[in-house]
This record gives structure tokens, C-alpha cells and sequence, in this order.
């Protein structure tokens, strides 16, 4: 029985799952670790691991999903899986609780299907139009075939399944007899434009009754209607998903369009014959244009021909034919404006993010100067990240220690204050941040290389 039950969740592409709430771990079948292509030997299956699987856009949308197992005695949805060979595959998680007499939710458990296949496979193109009892008994479509007065007179299992009626039930009753509400549906209209016209309709409804949209074909003839149904109620729930999905996406464009217009970085594209596709209002401020139409659609050389024999214009071309990522910092004299660019290349051409560094080159300058004139060293704060610029031969100079990169953490200078006077130089040096200071001297004793 067991391996009958395996079988059947393998052919199904089912997994079964079981959360006891107080516990991080899930108990898993061996079917889901196997799905989401994981190996059993080396994860433990947990709330951790299935949520760092989730597709990221899908991350919103199944944490409110889950919030939702709480409220409610049995629910479903899907989403997709990025597995960790980065497959992605869809999934149908449907899951049920379990209370305690206090009607507080202690575990849940449920079943994990695969539907990839049934999300991308396309609907056939069409039905069959013959009225053999032989196939259409075991075909996947429910079939009716009523006489020229609506009787009743062929009703197969999988009709029986849709509509919930027995074929003992239907057979040599009239059709609007046993479902009176329809005579007012849509599915009236076109029975009787089919037979009246004698022409082949199709449409898709909703079933209200079972719950169940239906794809319908009827074909007239003379003996009566022959009528297929079938049931397209997964494809309408992937439809719906693909319809939030295209939503979802159009907001994100969107809201990218609009941050690549208001970042602080300029911003523009290329396509691959050196045509400008794209610029953001920071970068027509950098390259002190006066309006976008200036440049969109120009060529890019040809809108800055002193460029042609610059650094960028070796850097620009190296990204484009190696399809590599580029950066370059240099000075370009028409605008008298030193310029770091990092250069990514696509399949439509190259994008550029850009920025005016000419304060910053300046200061580094000054800096320079500072530097060469003084027996002391030049040192630059991060407050944010605690790294200490500073030149490395300075460094040695002055205290024997060698640093590497011209840089080091605040914590390695101050290992070396004299306990004494190190929270006096905390002191001052926390007073000049938050007072905003010009200027601020601090005078300490400091343990050298040798001693």
C-alpha cells in the first residue's frame, strides 16, 4: 500500500507536509524534499528553508497567505519555488489546521503539488467533434447529447463529476428540468442559437452550483445537440495569477522608471549602434544639457566627439564587445568635470551610471598637498562605517605600523591610545561629531610598533 501511495504522490507530482507550530522544523515526505531539490542527507526541511526558497517577488504575497492558515480551517494558493540549481518551478500549497480545545491553532499539515507543466502548457487547440460513446466516455471532457426536445439522452462520468449529478439522475430528463437556473444563463442563449442557426458555438462559463469555469463546445445535428465541457477552472486561477503577475510587474517598471529618473546618479542607455535610448534628469544636469531631445536617439559620439579619443571612449567600447561590466574615473575637458562611470552591458547595448566627482577630486587633492607639506599624516573618518583613510608610508612613518590599502577600522587606532587618555579622545572627538565642529585637536599618548 505504501509504495502504491508513493507511486501515486510521484506520478501526481504531490508531497505531503506536517507543521507542529511550537517547532521550527517541518516533518516533510520525502516527495517535497525531492521537488524542491533539496538533499535530504544535508537539509532539514524547516519554516526557514521553505521561506528562503520563495521566489522574492512571491515573498509578500505567501507571508500573507500563511497569516491567513490562522483565520481559516483549510486554505490554498500558489506561488513559485526557486530551487537551489535556480529551476523555478509553481507550486499549489494546501493546508489545514488543527486546534486545540481552546480553538488555538497548534499544528498544520498539508500537501505541496508541482503545477509547472499545467501554468505553461498552452490549452488545445480544440475538441474532438465526433460522437463515439467509446471516446468520449474516457476522454477528459464532459460530454451531453440531448435530443431536438432537450431531452437528455448520454451523460458521461466526467460530466458527472463537473455538475455533481448522476448519469441515473440525468438521462431522459429534460435538460432545463434538472438545472432550471441555466434557462436564464448564457448557456440557454447559445443552446438554442446552435440549434435554431444550426451552427457550432463556443464560450466559457461559470458553474456556481460546484464552483467550477467551464470551456463549452456544442455541435448541432439533426438528431439534437451534442455538448462538450470542460473544466478550465486551474487555468483560470493560473490566468488570475498571470493577470496579478503582469499587474505586479507593470508597478515595478513603473516604480523603476521613476527611480532611475529621481536618483542622484545620472543615468543612460545605449543600444548597441551607440544611440541614446535613455537619460535621467541628473545626467542631462551633469552633461549641462537643456533638454532630453537634445540627445535621445542621437549618437553618442556624435553628440560628444572630443570623447572619440578619450579613457571612456576605449573603456565604453571594451564593455561593449568583451560584454563586460567597465569603470572609469578620469577628467573630461569639454566639461571641466572629473567623471566616475560604471558602464553594464545587456543584450540591447550598455548602461551607464555617472557621477560629477570634481569636489571630491579637488578635496582628495588638497589632501595630497596637505600631506606632503606636514611631517604628520592626513587621516579621513567614515562615520557610518568606522574606516580610517589614511597614507600608508605616512603611517609608517610616524607610528611603524604597515596598513594595508591605505585603510584600517577606528578600532585598530584606538587599541593603541593610552587607557588613560582614551575616553578623553572619545570624549572630544564624539563632541566635535555631534556639535558639527570645524575643527578639533586632541593630544594623547600612543603605543608605537616597537613598543
Amino acid at each position: 500500500y505504501e509504495q502504491r501511495l508513493a507511486r501515486a504522490y510521484r506520478l501526481g507530482k504531490l508531497a505531503w507536509w506536517e507543521w507542529n507550530i511550537n517547532e521550527e522544523h517541518i516533518e516533510a515526505s520525502d516527495e517535497l524534499y525531492q521537488m524542491f531539490g533539496l538533499d535530504k542527507t544535508l537539509h532539514q526541511f524547516s519554516t526557514g528553508t521553505y521561506l528562503s526558497l520563495v521566489q522574492p517577488d512571491d515573498q509578500a504575497y505567501v507571508l500573507e497567505n500563511i497569516s491567513l492558515f490562522w483565520q481559516l480551517p483549510q486554505h490554498q494558493f500558489q506561488h513559485r519555488v526557486v530551487k537551489p540549481n535556480g529551476d523555478i518551478i509553481y507550486i499549489c500549497l494546501i493546508a489545514e489546521t488543527i486546534r486545540d480545545e481552546n480553538n488555538k491553532v497548534i499544528q498544520l499539515h498539508g500537501t505541496v503539488k508541482d503545477i509547472t507543466e499545467s501554468v505553461k502548457a498552452t490549452s488545445k487547440a480544440g475538441q474532438a467533434q465526433q460522437r463515439l460513446e467509446s471516446i468520449v466516455e474516457n476522454s477528459g471532457d464532459g460530454f451531453i447529447a440531448l435530443d431536438s426536445n432537450w431531452t437528455i439522452v448520454y451523460w458521461n462520468q466526467k460530466i458527472e463529476q463537473i455538475t455533481h449529478i448522476k448519469k441515473e439522475e440525468a438521462l431522459g430528463q429534460v435538460v432545463w428540468d434538472i438545472h432550471p437556473e441555466a434557462k436564464s444563463s448564457v448557456f440557454y442563449r447559445y443552446f438554442q442559437h446552435a440549434l435554431s442557426e444550426n451552427q457550432a458555438v463556443q464560450f466559457e462559463e461559470f458553474l456556481p452550483n460546484t464552483n467550477v469555469w467551464t470551456n463549452v463546445s456544442a455541435f448541432p445535428s439533426a438528431d439534437g445537440l451534442s455538448v462538450f465541457l470542460k473544466d478550465i477552472t486551474d487555468r483560470k486561477l493560473i490566468e488570475e495569477e498571470r493577470r496579478l503577475m503582469d499587474v505586479s510587474l507593470q508597478k515595478t517598471t513603473k516604480n523603476l522608471f521613476n527611480t532611475l529618473h529621481n536618483m542622484s546618479d545620472g543615468f543612460f542607455t545605449v543600444d548597441k549602434n551607440w544611440n541614446i535610448t535613455f537619460l535621467n534628469d541628473k545626467m542631462l544636469s551633469i552633461i549641462s544639457g537643456t533638454h532630453k531631445n537634445e540627445f535621445l536617439g542621437k549618437n553618442l559620439w556624435h553628440c560628444f566627439p572630443e570623447a572619440v579619443s578619450s579613457s571612456f571612449y576605449t573603456a565604453y567600447h571594451k564593455a561593449l564587445y568583451e560584454n563586460c561590466f567597465g569603470s572609469i574615473e578620469d577628467y573630461y575637458p569639454p566639461l571641466n568635470k572629473w567623471l566616475e562611470v560604471n558602464i553594464y552591458p545587456d543584450d540591447n547595448g550598455l548602461s551607464f551610471f555617472m557621477r560629477d566627482i570634481t569636489e571630491r577630486k579637488q578635496y582628495e587633492k588638497k589632501l595630497e598637498f596637505i600631506a606632503k607639506a606636514t611631517s604628520g599624516a592626513v587621516w579621513e573618518l567614515e562615520l557610518a562605517t568606522g574606516k580610517v583613510t589614511m597614507d600608508g608610508e605616512k603611517c609608517r612613518q610616524l607610528v611603524g605600523y604597515e596598513i594595508k590599502d591605505n585603510c584600517f577600522h577606528r578600532s585598530f587606532w584606538l587599541e593603541k591610545i593610552h587607557p588613560d587618555d582614551l575616553q578623553a579622545v572619545e570624549e572630544n572627538t564624539t563632541y566635535a561629531i555631534q556639535h558639527n565642529l570645524d575643527f578639533y585637536f586632541n593630544e594623547y599618548r600612543f603605543k608605537k610598533a616597537d613598543g
